[in-house]
């Protein structure tokens, strides 16, 4: 049964809590090792045509869980819906890798845990990124976010 947004309105996605946004999100280690190997593998090939390429000059918080909230009222709700079988099928995370030249590559997207499919994904390029996104990432280059 779908709960729609679970409470998050503009002030929820402001104010996220992100203190439990690690590998794995309460959605199982399979998922998590599925993520990660989808992941790993979009991030180890070259921009395509199907991974939207933004550069910044600074990378901010607030703009990563921006662009999350457009995809969920684009798509009905499916990042923050419950099921009676649990959280969201679709997975919201973050890759952030440094470069060698001191930039920041972070990949942007929403995982499918039904298909183990990347539903969609951006590249970012930025120079550099707000103190609260390097909090985020501080313990881990892939962060779940917890929408539901």
């Amino acid at each position: 049964m779908d709960q729609g947004n679970a409470g998050l309105d503009d002030a929820g996605w402001d104010s996220l809590d992100l203190s439990g946004a690690h590998l794995g999100g309460g959605h199982g280690e399979a998922t998590g090792i599925a993520l990660l190997e989808a992941v790993s593998t979009l991030a180890s090939v070259p921009v395509s045509s199907a991974v939207e390429l933004t550069v910044e000059v600074v990378l901010r918080f607030r703009e990563i869980i921006q662009w999350f909230r457009e995809y969920d009222q684009l798509h009905g709700g499916t990042l923050t819906e419950t099921t009676q079988d649990g959280p969201s099928r679709q997975i919201a995370f973050t890759l952030l890798e440094p470069t060698g030249s001191g930039d920041y590559r972070t990949v942007q997207g929403v995982f499918n845990s039904s298909t183990r499919q990347i539903e969609v994904a951006r590249e970012i390029i930025s120079r550099s990124i707000d103190a609260q996104l390097a909090d985020v990432h501080q313990d881990s280059r892939l962060v779940i976010y917890p929408m539901s």
